[in-house]
């Protein structure tokens, strides 16, 4: 049920406004006990150091806010994992050299 509903919310993101809303409030207020739930158990079984957050559709930009400002939001975990999550995983990943990185924090 919840799929379908999702699905739907989705292919109105065509229309930004209306639809990146309620795509918004859906991922803000639907899935983030569950997202929370499967992040805690991630991040518990000890494969923080491997998790990046990622997008695969441009179609609802708003949406990258929403779950960047989602993971932000994780109260379990700290700082260094959010920023982990966030950046020096894929960093890491992608085996950026330091210059890569500091010219990405515009130093």
């Amino acid at each position: 049920m919840r799929a379908i509903r999702f699905a739907k919310i989705f292919r109105r993101c065509s229309s930004p406004s209306a639809g990146v809303r309620r795509a918004q409030q859906a991922v803000n207020v639907e899935a983030r006990p569950a997202l929370y739930r499967f992040l805690r158990e991630l991040v518990d079984a000890g494969y923080g150091d491997r998790l990046m957050l990622g997008f695969d559709r441009m179609v609802c930009p708003g949406l990258i806010d929403a779950g960047v400002r989602s993971l932000e939001a994780a109260p379990f975990l700290n700082a260094r994992q959010k920023r982990d999550i966030l950046y020096n995983n894929a960093a890491r990943f992608l085996r950026l050299s330091t210059t890569e990185i500091a010219r990405h924090h515009w130093r």
